[in-house]
């Protein structure tokens, strides 16, 4: 019997205002499926500029992902498939707990930006196949969902891993002028498909 390949799936924790966070509420119906010879695993990522990415990294090193799919949660009505990581952060951003980054530049040593492996156009296309709003970005932010990015892609590079990677933000609940759960939860079903098959 073929041994599966394991795909992970990120999201973050409740932060600053919202009592709950899309990113990972979508994610988590999916923890310990399989699809198309992929064994799926989620995880919630603390919302600490200092824990984050050795969290994520951890399970990267644990698991041994083929494909790794980082979601976040953002303030629009369209889901945003992020093209690139940019190795900047705002220094003026608060985390849980209260903490701000330490400097601008994420990686002293890496790139400007780094690019999504991830195949956004099929995913694209899929999402407006399914009448679900999407649109390719140009911007991930300057808080952790970027840096989370960039550092994961940064790792990648330094460790030669050739692991498909990027990230992905989905729309705040609807009474936050966003999207309803039950669109999330199958934008990420979809997202997920487009990339194994």
């Amino acid at each position: 019997m073929k041994k599966l390949k394991n795909i992970l799936l990120t999201g973050f924790e409740p932060f600053g205002k919202y009592s709950y966070n899309v990113s990972h509420d979508a994610i988590q119906g999916l923890h310990n499926t399989e699809i198309s010879g992929h064994k799926i695993y989620c995880a919630q990522l603390p919302v600490l500029w200092d824990k984050a990415f050795p969290a994520l990294k951890a399970l990267i090193v644990k698991l041994k992902p083929a494909i790794i799919i980082c979601f976040g949660m953002s303030e629009s009505n369209k889901i945003r498939l992020e093209k690139f990581a940019s190795n900047w952060q705002d220094v003026s951003l608060r985390d849980n707990n209260g903490s701000l980054a330490d400097n601008e530049i994420i990686q002293k040593k890496g790139d400007d930006v780094y690019w999504s492996r991830l195949p956004l156009d099929k995913i694209r296309k899929a999402l407006q196949k399914k009448l679900i709003p999407v649109e390719i970005s140009n911007d991930a932010g300057g808080y952790l969902c970027n840096n989370i990015y960039y550092q994961m892609m940064y790792y990648r590079s330094l460790s030669k891993k050739n692991f498909i990677a990027g990230f992905v933000h989905l729309p705040a609940l609807e009474a936050d002028k966003g999207l309803p759960i039950e669109i999330s939860k199958k934008a990420v079903e979809i997202i997920v498909s487009a990339v194994t098959q």
